[in-house]
């Protein structure tokens, strides 16, 4: 057994790629175009000026969670010698780990006959 990570699909690996993007420029523009900006603005805008460091962190971390969101699959496929034993993606859910067990026993078996 040998264990792996399941592909994105395309379009979500991109949009992720530009949201990595897009916060590393806001957490640049935060920091440099505060002096190009004239005062005011919304409330919050306000906020994130006066508290730098804090709105750098609350952007990475929120954006990151997005990030992960897009290119995780939940997919969790179990296969012994090349032939698939359990697939979380056909089946919608998690196998017990008896379950888990029997499956890859069963097919190992199969496998040595």
């Amino acid at each position: 057994m040998e264990g792996g990570n399941f592909p994105p699909p395309y379009q979500n690996r991109m949009l992720a790629s530009v949201l990595a993007y897009g916060k590393l420029l806001a957490i640049a523009a935060l920091f440099v175009a505060d002096a190009n900006l004239a005062e005011g603005g919304p409330e919050w805008f306000v906020w994130m000026r006066q508290n730098k460091i804090t709105a750098a962190l609350f952007i990475f971390f929120v954006s990151n969670i997005f990030e992960q969101q897009l290119i995780s699959t939940g997919a969790f496929e179990v296969s012994v010698n090349g032939r698939d034993v359990f697939s979380k993606l056909q089946s919608g859910r998690l196998p017990s780990l008896d379950e888990l067990v029997s499956f890859v026993h069963l097919a190992r078996t199969h496998t040595s006959q």
